[in-house]
Parts: C-alpha cells; sequence; structure tokens
C-alpha cells in the first residue's frame, strides 16, 4: 500500500507540474499582448511550449486535461491530507474557464477572455460552470480547500478559542451555498457513468463539511457536532444507492469519504448523549451500510 500511495503521488506531482508549465492553467488569460480575442483559441504563453490550438474541439481538450489533473490533485490532497501545490493558484490565478460539454466546445461557446476562475468560484462573483466535470472540479476545490484548512492546527485552535475566522466561515458558507445547488444538479439529465460522478461530487461537498467541522467537534463544538453528522448521513445515504457496478468502486477517493463518514458515526455511538444529537440505532445501521459498501468494493481499490 505505502507504495501505491508514492507512486500515485509521485505521478499526480507530475501531472500538475506538466500542466503548470504548459500553460494549461492560463488558457484565455487577458494578455494585453495577445490577439484579439474575436481570433479563435487562447493566446500562447511565451513559457508555455504547447503552439495555438488547431481547432475549439483542441482546445477544449486542453481545458478539460487541466480540470481532470487538479481533480486528481485534490483527490490525493485529502488522502495524505497534505498541502497542496494548486492551493495558492486561487491567488496566483487559475484563468482557464469551467469545462464544457463536448458540443458546446464545437459550438465555439468558450468565452473569449476568462480569469480568476476558482478565485470567482470561492468569492462566489463566479455563476458558470455546470457540466458534470465543472460540478466535480468545484467539489474537488471545495473538498481541497477544507483538508489543507483543517490540517492547520493554528488555523483550528483560533476556532477553537475564539469566533470562528474569516477564514472558516468563508470555506463554510461557499460549501453550504453550492449544496443549496444540489436539488438542482440531481435533476439533470446524464448518462449512468455521469450519475456516478454527480454522486461523487455530493459525497465529496459532505465530506468537505466533516473535514472542516470534525475538528471542532472534537473539541465540544455543538453546531459542528450537527454539521459533521447531517454531512455523514447525506454520504451513507447516497452510499447506500450505489450499485456494485459502479464506477465509483475504483475511484481512490470514495475510501476517504467513507471513512469520513464512518468517523463521525464512530464517534456519536462512543458518546454518553449521542442519543440528544439523534437517533442512535440509525447511525449504527448507517455506520453498517457504509462499512458492507467498503467490504465489496475492497477488491477492486486498494484504497478502500
Amino acid at each position: 500500500m505505502h507504495g501505491k500511495v508514492l507512486g500515485g503521488n509521485y505521478h499526480a506531482n507530475a501531472a500538475v507540474s506538466l500542466s503548470l508549465s504548459s500553460g494549461l492553467h492560463r488558457i484565455r488569460t487577458p494578455d494585453r499582448s495577445a490577439p484579439s480575442p474575436t481570433q479563435m483559441g487562447s493566446p500562447r504563453l511565451p513559457s508555455s511550449p504547447l503552439p495555438k490550438p488547431m481547432d475549439n474541439t483542441e482546445e477544449g481538450e486542453r481545458v478539460d486535461a487541466f480540470w481532470a489533473v487538479l481533480i486528481l490533485n485534490n483527490t490525493w490532497i485529502a488522502i495524505q491530507e497534505s498541502y497542496s501545490m494548486f492551493y495558492d493558484l486561487q491567488t496566483i490565478g487559475v484563468d482557464t474557464p469551467w469545462p464544457m460539454d463536448a458540443f458546446e466546445y464545437q459550438l465555439q461557446l468558450l468565452p473569449s477572455v476568462s480569469s480568476g476562475t476558482i478565485k470567482g468560484f470561492l468569492d462566489s462573483t463566479n455563476i458558470e460552470g455546470f457540466s458534470i466535470m465543472a460540478l466535480h472540479a468545484k467539489a474537488a476545490v471545495l473538498l481541497e480547500q477544507a483538508t489543507v484548512y483543517a490540517s492547520n492546527p493554528d488555523e483550528i485552535e483560533v476556532v477553537c478559542d475564539k469566533a470562528p475566522t474569516t477564514e472558516f466561515g468563508r470555506i463554510e458558507t461557499i460549501i453550504d451555498q453550492f449544496k443549496a445547488q444540489f436539488p438542482l444538479v440531481v435533476s439533470m439529465e446524464a448518462k449512468p457513468s455521469e450519475t456516478d460522478t454527480l454522486v461523487m461530487m455530493q459525497m465529496m461537498t459532505h465530506a468537505a463539511t466533516i473535514k472542516l467541522h470534525f475538528p471542532l467537534v472534537e473539541n465540544g463544538d455543538l453546531a459542528s457536532r450537527q454539521k459533521a453528522l447531517s454531512a455523514a448521513q447525506a454520504i451513507a445515504v447516497l452510499t447506500h444507492s450505489l450499485q456494485h457496478s459502479s464506477s465509483i468502486r475504483v475511484d481512490p477517493i470514495v475510501g476517504v469519504l467513507w471513512t469520513a463518514a464512518s468517523e463521525v458515526f464512530i464517534y456519536e455511538l462512543n458518546r454518553a448523549d449521542s442519543a440528544a444529537s439523534g437517533n442512535n440505532p440509525q447511525w449504527s445501521t448507517l455506520l453498517h451500510s457504509i462499512f458492507s459498501q467498503m467490504d465489496r468494493f475492497s477488491t477492486n481499490n486498494p484504497f478502500m
């Protein structure tokens, strides 16, 4: 297992380095020295080895490639609870627009200029990006934000000793705003493989809530305890709906998501006052349902 983690982390870091050195995070970036926005394709950055894309489809493939790398990177951040190479890019600048469906690239629907994509999402000033892959990427960003924040003991101490910090409140707010879109998201028409991605996206977002609040739960914060418990319940309900053939079974992040939910239920079951926070037998049932899925999927997933 240790070798798989090291190997996976090595390849994920290599993919991040390659995407950044190729300028894939700057597609359609504003550039005064660039050709007019009416010209097809994004400007070629001086430091980028990539030539101008041949058509909109190829440029769309580059957009998708960047966000695929970001999702991969943030998956490993959650697995290892380590610092993210992308974490500071919200301020350094990811200009590449959110990924679209293939037909939208063919229809030349990419914006002529794009800037501050992740920053706009985290500041609630960017309302674009509703393809399946864009929603998956947004959930990955939220999970990364919560993981990196919660892994900083100094930040957690501040929150525990005083009122929640601005940073804590910012992350909590954007997670809650993103969750508010779930009823609309689940009504989207999607292929079976896309349905699995939508389930994964929801579980990642609920896990972000758990990652953010659980350190406070362990310090006796009742509001965080309820939020973490609600998120764990939501993950358990989504887990129960999975088919054995689901593509989620081989996704390395799913074990992390189920572990996060399980830790909340185990915490509740070990608490003398767990009945005060809800139905004690229900937590046991939901926990066993997650364990059952983990057992079923473990044959295909070494991270389970």
